[in-house]
């Protein structure tokens, strides 16, 4: 007869009845140690980088921002018989302001996130010439005033 077999027998609702307490005393022990679970974190979304500061605008030469508000400005006055220069940025995604249209002078370009766009509008008599996005939301004027 094997001496393990016969304490299995003999002690085993003994050993069952000790270790219970142990393990109990064990979890309570670790529990009571500083243990302690750490809640999750929830990291706020990164902030979308800032759009990069437009060069300084040459003297005579308007700037214009494109954005989900339209035009700003969106009327420009400039004198009549001289060339005007425009300069477009559009500075977000969230409009359809990414073509600029000038329907009476069949001027039509692209504006590309962040990037100046440089329009010249060669010289006019006075008159108000429009110009908008693609798709015609967003609308602004160029006022070509007497001298």
């Amino acid at each position: 007869m094997c001496l393990a077999f016969g304490m299995r027998n003999h002690n085993f609702s003994l050993l069952r009845s000790a270790a219970l307490p142990a393990a109990l005393f064990g979890v309570l022990f670790t529990a009571g140690a500083g243990c302690k679970a750490k809640s999750p974190t929830v990291e706020p979304p990164a902030a979308a980088p800032a759009a990069p500061a437009a060069p300084p605008t040459p003297a005579g030469v308007t700037r214009v921002t494109v954005s989900k508000d339209g035009y700003t400005p969106a009327s420009i006055t400039a004198p009549a018989g001289k060339d005007t220069t425009l300069i477009f940025r559009r500075v977000d995604e969230q409009n359809c302001g990414d073509t600029l249209v000038f329907p009476k002078l069949n001027i039509r370009k692209d504006l590309p996130l962040n990037e100046d766009v440089t329009v010249t509008i060669p010289a006019q008599q006075p008159q108000e010439l429009s110009f908008t996005c693609g798709m015609g939301m967003y609308k602004g004027a160029l006022v070509i005033t007497a001298s």
